[in-house]
């Protein structure tokens, strides 16, 4: 019996460790697909993508999305159990789904805490420019210190100008100008840079 509880640790172990995994990468390529769409001025449009914009619009939805793979994760893990032997066994092993349990607890708060600085990366950037005398001058403002900034929390300010650029309003027309003209300037900039260097690097000419 205890080497059937050993094997059936590890298994459950593994599944719990694969469906955590397969829904990390399912995650990934939802941020992946959604900040795609907003960095190119498009509405979320794909599945995924919809579904990351709502993750992310409120915390309890991403506490409640989080809970709720890990309740299904949980889920299987005693199922896969009562199918593989007997009820005796889950019992026998409830220590560690609890420990899962409480793993998963953990990551909801975890990620809780990533949209919350997200939300309030959002609501900062949205006051300053409500503050600012003209939107478009406050926008420029913004990302003027983004580009100088070696701030961490300076992709979450980037994140939030994409997303308030998705507004169809005022503020929401002014920051996708003022982004745009920035991605011109920074171009025109780094060709400059890279004409430069090039330059630079063919060394000294030969006098004949």
């Amino acid at each position: 019996m205890q080497l059937i509880l050993d094997n059936l640790a590890w298994i459950i172990i593994i599944v719990a460790l694969g469906f955590q995994f397969m829904w990390m990468f399912v995650v990934r390529k939802a941020r992946n697909n959604y900040v795609r769409d907003i960095t190119h001025f498009r509405e979320p449009s794909g599945t995924l993508s919809k579904y990351y914009g709502w993750r992310v619009s409120s915390i309890g939805r991403a506490v409640s999305e989080s809970l709720v793979v890990n309740l299904l994760a949980i889920a299987a893990v005693v199922i896969y159990a009562v199918i593989a032997d007997s009820l005796y066994v889950v019992m026998e092993l409830l220590p560690l789904i609890l420990l899962i349990m409480v793993v998963a607890v953990v990551g909801a708060v975890l990620v809780a805490r990533r949209v919350q600085n997200l939300i309030k990366a959002k609501r900062r950037v949205e006051q300053r420019l409500e503050d600012a005398e003209y939107l478009i001058e406050g926008a420029r403002s913004i990302i003027d210190e983004l580009l100088t900034s070696d701030s961490d929390s300076k992709g979450r300010v980037w994140f939030a100008l994409f997303q308030i650029a998705q507004r169809q309003d005022k503020m929401g027309w002014s920051v996708r100008d003022t982004i745009l003209e920035k991605e011109d300037e920074i171009a025109e900039r780094s060709g400059r840079e890279k004409a430069e260097l090039e330059a630079a690097d063919e060394g000294p000419g030969i006098e004949t």
